[in-house]
């Protein structure tokens, strides 16, 4: 980040207090030269981190990781923040995924359920059960890994998702309340 341009700051998107440096929360830019139009507070919704760390080629400005979410994308389940772009992250590692997935939150009692119903490739369909049964215990144990909490993995027949013009809407939370 260009520090003599770009007043740059991490907030936790709640409480709106500055969070420490390493913390990771929502960006927040003030510009500094801009005079026509400046921008200042500007919350981005991104949700990444800062920090100083030694660069190789000897400059001191701070560094900002690649953007791992967005605020208004964030959904919070029994206390933990969930990023579409995790289950997307997770769905990388199976080649069997397509990138299309619904996911789906519903109250069960007093916690949160979460059931993400995903497309898989036709070929995956015609192979055997156990293959079936295999990946969705391969599949539950990464999103396990990766959420902090299992959520409920139904594998859907290929094209049975709605497609999205623009901003894909990949979440739909059931549970009565924003």
């Amino acid at each position: 980040v260009n520090e003599d341009q770009i007043y740059a700051e991490i907030i936790d998107p709640d409480t709106l207090e500055v969070l420490p440096e390493g913390e990771r929360g929502e960006l927040v830019l003030t510009t500094l030269t801009r005079e026509a139009m400046p921008m200042i507070r500007y919350r981005t919704r991104d949700i990444t981190r800062l920090y100083r760390e030694k660069c190789d080629c000897g400059r001191t400005l701070i560094k900002m990781d690649k953007p791992v979410g967005r605020t208004d994308d964030m959904f919070i389940v029994n206390g933990v923040n969930v990023f579409p772009s995790q289950v997307e992250d997770a769905l990388r590692a199976f080649e069997e995924a397509t990138p299309h997935y619904m996911i789906y939150i519903r109250k069960k009692g007093a916690l949160d359920e979460v059931e993400i119903h995903l497309e898989v490739s036709e070929k995956l369909f015609f192979d055997e059960m156990k293959k079936q049964k295999e990946l969705l215990d391969n599949m539950t144990a990464r999103f396990t890994s990766l959420l902090q909490f299992k959520p409920k993995i139904k594998l859907v027949d290929p094209r049975s998702l709605q497609r999205f013009e623009g901003k894909a809407r990949r979440v739909v939370d059931e549970r009565g309340y924003k």
